[in-house]
């Protein structure tokens, strides 16, 4: 039915996802019938695709397996469309990313624009009471403050991050961590009751 020519190909598929088509569908577990979509999904090697959650049912090894994949063939010239809500996957293998919500596309964007763009988040722990207290007095936007553990965190433009460590001269600092943002974080901010949005064109992917 799907017109495969190219048999070495299916090979490869079967072999890489660990699938043996010799097994009745009645028989194979939801992880197995998940391989056995990806596959046939390949199989006649598509210029374009359109995948909706295509690794849910799949264990951790066989996601990572699927996305070293899709990589591979987006090296050979292929356009995937991807669906998914897993985070990990969208970043690993997009290139370009649009958020929905309600039917609508509220965020598109090409993957690094996130990274390098969105402010930057900064964990900050003292080595004494007296460094944490006067830290904290300067006016920064702090995300958190725990007193007892003598640790803050900073969210601050990337443009001044420098004069953030400027600030720290003095004080005794016990570490300081970059905390990444996620896309994660960025999409569950469009989810947030508080948020309104405008001019918002209308569509349907999270795309590559």
């Amino acid at each position: 039915m799907r017109g495969v020519k190219n048999r070495e190909y299916l090979s490869m598929l079967l072999n890489r996802f660990e699938l043996d088509p010799n097994i009745s569908i009645k028989q194979m577990s939801l992880g197995v019938k998940r391989k056995l979509a990806v596959v046939t999904a390949f199989m006649h090697d598509p210029e374009i695709l359109i995948l909706d959650e295509p690794t849910s049912g799949l264990d951790p090894v066989m996601q990572e397996t699927f996305i070293e994949f899709v990589r591979e063939e987006k090296q050979r010239g292929k356009t995937i469309f991807l669906s998914s809500h897993i985070f990990h996957e969208v970043d690993a293998v997009c290139d370009r990313i649009a958020i929905i919500r309600d039917g609508k596309i509220v965020s598109e964007f090409q993957s690094e624009e996130l990274k390098q763009k969105h402010d930057r988040i900064y964990r900050v722990s003292f080595a004494d009471a007296d460094s944490y207290t006067a830290f904290v007095s300067k006016p920064f936007t702090f995300t958190s403050k725990n007193k007892r553990k003598l640790r803050v965190r900073v969210q601050i433009p990337a443009e001044q991050v420098g004069a953030l460590i400027a600030s720290l001269k003095g004080f005794h600092i016990a570490d300081f961590i970059e905390i990444p943002f996620t896309l994660e974080d960025y999409f569950m901010g469009f989810y947030d009751t508080g948020h309104h949005f405008e001019g918002v064109s209308s569509g349907r992917s999270e795309r590559k």
